[in-house]
């Protein structure tokens, strides 16, 4: 009975251990044939002399079915075998927007960054550094976490709108730094929350702050000088809470953050001050401007169907003759 016992066991665990082996084993193979599929589609570029027109055109049909880093590979060609053809910064433009497309957002800025060297004064650059800047902009992520890319994108995008004011990108440019600007305001209100409930008054009084000096066009400012005032009578400064109170009233004075800030300047009391910030956040500061869909930005892309079409405003002399040079 005992032998019995322990044979049904032995079967029992053994089934349960070759049904975990063979599932790891699946999923092992799954991501195998995934990262086969997407290096195949990466690496099946073998070097072979080519003309323009062959590599360009075998390019656009690999974007136009969706092998973008296919697609990005041959535009990389066409500007590594014919570099002073006139179809070599369009290429590079077109192997960083093909990047892009596929989320490879660290290759894309290469490509981008190459083209802003290489050619300063070409009539594209403007799409350049907005593609650049929504590279930057797709990564970034939450305000609990790094805003490394909420920064760079906003650099980028604020030097798009300093050299092209005019461009068309610049106001769908503009529409993405108001939202930047309140995310990264958004970041500092959440630090300084964090050092206020653990009673680092001064840490959080500099937090608060900043938003007020480099952010006060967000909607973080009424809840920001409301903080200021807690902290500064928690620490006994009372000028300085008066001062913010005030700045807060002439500038919202029907915002719930005065009424709470009058309140707590009237009391006697100031064991009111000592209240959690969860009991006072009767008007929450939320960030109102959700970040645009990646879609959306779709209909921006009208340089991309130049692409398709013939160039007008480049003279055919100037075509043939740096066709010339690059064959020479």
């Amino acid at each position: 009975m005992f032998c019995k016992q322990s044979k049904m066991k032995f079967h029992y665990y053994y089934a349960r251990f070759t049904n975990k082996v063979t599932l790891i084993a699946a999923c092992i193979l799954l991501g195998s044939f995934l990262y086969g599929c997407e290096s195949n589609e990466e690496l099946e570029i073998s070097y072979a002399e080519r003309s323009i027109d062959s590599i360009y055109n075998d390019a656009l049909n690999e974007f136009k079915n969706q092998n973008y880093l296919r697609a990005a590979r041959l535009f990389e060609e066409v500007e590594r075998q014919h570099p002073y053809s006139y179809w070599a910064s369009k290429s590079l433009l077109m192997a960083g927007f093909s990047y892009y497309k596929k989320n490879k957002y660290d290759q894309a800025v290469l490509s981008f960054d190459r083209f802003i060297q290489l050619h300063p004064a070409n009539r594209d650059l403007a799409y350049a550094y907005y593609i650049k800047g929504l590279c930057y902009f797709e990564q970034v992520v939450d305000i609990n976490r790094d805003q490394k890319s909420t920064k760079m994108s906003l650099d980028v995008f604020e030097v798009l709108i300093e050299k092209f004011p005019k461009s068309k990108y610049a106001k769908n440019a503009q529409k993405k730094i108001h939202f930047l600007i309140d995310h990264l305001a958004g970041k500092e209100m959440e630090v300084a929350r964090y050092y206020q409930k653990r009673g680092a008054r001064l840490a959080a009084i500099n937090r608060y702050s900043k938003v007020i000096e480099e952010y006060q066009s967000t909607l973080h400012t009424k809840e920001a000088l409301y903080r200021l005032v807690e902290n500064y009578l928690s620490l006994g400064v009372f000028e300085e809470a008066k001062k913010n109170a005030a700045v807060l009233g002439h500038n919202f004075p029907n915002s719930k953050w005065y009424k709470n800030a009058y309140l707590l300047m009237k009391n006697d009391d100031l064991q009111i001050n000592e209240i959690f910030i969860e009991e006072t956040n009767d008007e929450p500061t939320s960030n109102t401007n959700k970040k645009p869909k990646k879609e959306e930005d779709e209909s921006f892309f009208s340089w991309f169907d130049d692409l398709f079409e013939k160039d007008e405003d480049l003279n055919k002399s100037e075509k043939e003759e740096s066709s010339q040079i690059s064959e020479n």
